[in-house]
């Protein structure tokens, strides 16, 4: 009786657990005391017939015979059929976590086709490395774009760096080193693509969690357009202070030079009412001479200072360049050293200018005296040319090219005077427009700033093309007299 008590409780344990899921837990249990009740009966029958005495089983109790041949298949045959019922809803069930695993997997499969969409839409390039090894893991397609490179040859290169000093390998892996403690890193690089260009790049390093592993994404930025727009700007700021500071010069030389040849004249006129008291051959007379010297060069300097100033009283006429170099070519061979040697190379064709005469020879003469002092002792040569050169709209917007405020687009004859000299470096040429700036001697005189004041009274142009150690052109463009028909 009790192991058919616990029989039936096992079953019913059994079938409780099978089907708690499925909501059939008490037609189970159900079922299961059904067998019970079975079992019951059956053991009390046998128990009943092995102790009562003279009892023959086969021959005295037919109905015995029956109940102890039926209720085993009665039970066997409900329980296979309850079996076939349960494997049927454990089927059913099975083929329902497929199911859902398919829809898991499928979901899955959206999401990281999502990803990769977006991860290969940005417009930035972004590299994943593992924090571990440094491998690179993955990359997106503006990577491969940027750079030029595949995955695969990607990974086998570990320099991007363009080796300037503060750009080069070992830059980098403090960088990435600092992002793999967990700070992250924002800063300006120089990077090399596969073709050997070099450009500008901002590039964001940052440790994240990629599911269970830890990885440092570079997300890299081409800003090569934005650093040209930088630089631009710069150098049309710098080209603009140059401006304002060469107008400012200018307005204070012009004062300058009003109020220093008034003193001039009475300087002058005092010396002349002198020279009537005394003779000029007498030792008073020799420093008369001498100071009245000395005001005919301060009035010099007073023309120039007003020539950078745009105020020097100027006789326009139409000039011919070529002629004019051809009068002061004799002067500039005599007063310069045996190692130089000066030559002319002079486009007959080019028309005439509006100009001052005396102030064209003047540009002509400081451009070839600098010239010959940026040769010094050794030998060189020094070149005078001329031709004509057409401006439009894109030459204007040039910023080599230093031009007056109200130059306008057309026709313009040159002259270039070039030389074999020492050149200048990059600091002094932002400067050598200023009054009294020399590279060789302080404060020896205006010659460059006047050439400046002259062009910029003419409405014209001058560009400087110079480095260290290779000698300095410059190129002076003076309206003509013929304008093109662009030009007013």
């Amino acid at each position: 009786m009790s192991a058919a008590v616990a029989f039936t409780a096992v079953m019913i344990a059994r079938e409780f657990i099978l089907n708690r899921k499925s909501g059939n837990a008490r037609l189970n249990v159900v079922i299961a005391v059904l067998n019970l009740s079975f079992g019951i009966l059956f053991i009390l029958r046998a128990t009943y017939i092995l102790t009562e005495p003279g009892y023959v089983f086969l021959t005295n109790n037919i109905v015995d015979m029956a109940f102890f041949t039926l209720l085993p298949l009665f039970e066997v045959s409900w329980n296979v059929c309850f079996f076939i019922i349960n494997s049927h809803r454990t089927y059913a069930e099975l083929e329902k976590t497929v199911h859902d695993k398919i829809l898991l997997d499928d979901v899955a499969i959206a999401a990281y086709a999502d990803y990769r969409e977006i991860f290969n839409s940005s417009n930035d390039a972004i590299f994943v490395y593992g924090t571990v090894t440094g491998d690179l893991l993955d990359i997106n397609a503006k990577a491969t774009q940027m750079y030029g490179y595949t995955l695969a040859e990607l990974k086998e290169i570990v320099d991007f760096s363009s080796g300037e000093p503060g750009y080069t390998h070992d830059d980098a892996l403090n960088m990435i080193k600092k992002a793999i403690d967990g700070e992250p890193q924002i800063f300006e690089w120089k990077s090399r693509n596969k073709n050997g260009d070099v450009f500008w790049v901002e590039i964001n390093l940052k440790r994240v969690q990629i599911g269970s592993s830890d990885r440092i994404v570079a997300i890299i930025r081409d800003i090569e357009e934005r650093k040209r727009a930088e630089e631009q700007r710069r150098a049309n700021d710098e080209k603009m202070q140059q401006v304002q500071r060469l107008e400012s010069l200018g307005v204070m030389a012009g004062g300058i030079a009003h109020d220093f040849n008034n003193l001039l004249m009475i300087i002058q006129g005092n010396i002349d009412m002198a020279h009537m008291s005394v003779s000029h051959e007498s030792r008073p007379g020799k420093f008369l001479n001498a100071a009245a010297k000395a005001c005919v060069s301060a009035a010099e300097l007073t023309k120039q200072m007003l020539a950078y100033a745009g105020k020097g009283r100027m006789l326009i006429q139409s000039v011919n360049v070529n002629d004019l170099i051809d009068e002061i070519k004799s002067i500039l061979e005599a007063n310069l050293t045996k190692n130089i040697n000066i030559n002319c190379s002079l486009d007959k064709g080019i028309p005439k200018i509006a100009a001052d005469s005396s102030q064209i020879k003047q540009l002509i003469i400081n451009l070839v005296i600098n010239a010959s002092e940026a040769i010094g002792d050794a030998p060189g040569k020094i070149s005078i040319k001329t031709g004509v050169h057409v401006f439009d709209d894109a030459l204007m917007d040039d910023d080599s090219i230093l031009m007056s405020d109200n130059m306008e687009p057309g026709s313009f004859i040159f002259i270039e005077v070039s030389d074999t000299g020492s050149g200048i470096d990059k600091a002094a040429l932002s400067k050598i427009f200023e009054p009294f700036f020399s590279t060789k001697i302080t404060g020896r005189g205006l010659g460059l700033a006047a050439v400046m004041g002259i062009i910029r009274n003419m409405g014209g142009a001058i560009r400087v093309i110079s480095e260290k150690g290779k000698g300095t052109v410059f190129t002076l463009y003076l309206p003509s007299v013929e304008r093109s028909p662009g030009a007013i």
